[in-house]
């Protein structure tokens, strides 16, 4: 074979490295290792259908008015909404992927990746208001509480790959399979809150007139929402997911020494429920990493370019974006996340010719 004809194989062998998504191994070698450096956005704090991040005060007062409400057959309507922006931590990652050829004939291949990260975030920024529709003892009244909240985030993640790709031609490969992701969050949340308590004051108004329509003396008082100084209260997340991936790939090479390709997978994944580490109160919060089991399906698609400077070395650049639309959870299918970045890798080639 001459090396016009060695370079897509070589070339392709190359790609497959590119972030676990396999091509064919090269004829000039049998074994490659591509050392990664690359940077890792995830959008899933910006998702909002079930933004929930209610604090153990705010969470101790609706369950307290709760019971009252209860215990004289009122109603109670409870509705939350969060506004506010958040910045998608850009998480820079290292790592490398190794690829080796199996079977006869040289068109089977396994990769296997491992990328690794953490960063510091600071800055997010969040306001949930909580909106109370009350009707207890023939008396109404509506509150609101509004919750700033301010996150300063350590994030780190774990990228873990094997794919299997075959090879039917220069220009195309089918692709698959399994990868598993693991993200770790310390986020301290200082919090700043604000209140009205109108249902317990039209409460202890109503009481307060059915004790003198008895003859009695009113007893109830004034309340007045408890405004304290800013707090922190403090969680420790761990999340995995774990998918199955199934594709192809297309290449396009020209001349000796340049090659465009494209991967395009679909990906069905599963997020168990996170584990939650509160260190000071109990938390409800669905909005960085939901408690919640969830299932999502998408695409997920790369594209690159590569360089080859001999038949042994070689240098490429990707950009790989996938998309989760829920079809199991807390979260709306249109309320999707997506995950993306950008890689760079030099891949080196061992074995006989």
């Amino acid at each position: 074979m001459n090396r016009k004809e060695a370079f897509p194989r070589a070339a392709i062998g190359c790609v497959l490295a590119t972030a676990g998504l396999m091509t064919s191994a090269p004829a000039l070698a049998e074994v490659s290792f591509t050392p990664r450096v690359g940077v890792f956005f995830d959008n899933a704090s910006q998702r909002t259908s079930a933004g929930s991040a209610t604090s153990p005060n705010v969470q101790a007062f609706l369950d307290n008015l709760s019971t009252i409400v209860t215990q004289y057959s009122g109603t109670m309507a409870n509705q939350v909404t969060t506004t506010g922006k958040s910045t998608q931590p850009a998480i820079p990652q290292y790592g490398g992927t190794l690829t080796f050829g199996i079977g006869e004939g040289g068109n089977t291949d396994i990769a296997l990746t491992a990328l690794y990260g953490k960063t510091h975030l600071k800055g997010d920024v969040f306001e949930q208001t909580t909106l109370l529709s009350v009707s207890v003892l023939g008396a109404s009244a509506i509150d609101s509480i509004v919750q700033r909240m301010s996150y300063d985030n350590d994030y780190a993640r774990l990228d873990l790959e094997a794919t299997l790709q075959h090879r039917l031609n220069e220009t195309f490969s089918f692709v698959g399979g399994f990868r598993a992701e693991k993200t770790t969050a310390d986020r301290p949340t200082t919090v700043i809150e604000t209140g009205s308590v109108n249902t317990l004051n039209a409460l202890a108004n109503r009481t307060n007139q059915l004790l003198v329509a008895a003859g009695g003396q009113p007893l109830a008082g004034a309340y007045v929402y408890p405004q304290g100084a800013p707090y922190t209260f403090d969680r420790h997340i761990r999340a995995w997911a774990y998918s199955l991936r199934a594709g192809a790939a297309a290449y396009s090479p020209i001349g000796e020494k340049h090659l465009f390709f494209v991967n395009g997978m679909l990906h069905i994944t599963r997020d168990p429920a996170a584990t939650v580490t509160d260190r000071a109160g109990t938390v409800s919060s669905k909005y960085r990493f939901g408690p919640s089991a969830e299932t999502t399906v998408g695409p997920d698609i790369s594209v690159g370019y590569l360089y080859r400077f001999s038949d042994r070395f070689a240098l490429d650049a990707r950009y790989r974006a996938t998309i989760y639309f829920p079809i199991s959870g807390d979260f709306d299918f249109k309320d999707s996340q997506i995950k993306h970045g950008l890689m760079v890798g030099f891949s080196t080639w061992f074995g006989g010719r």
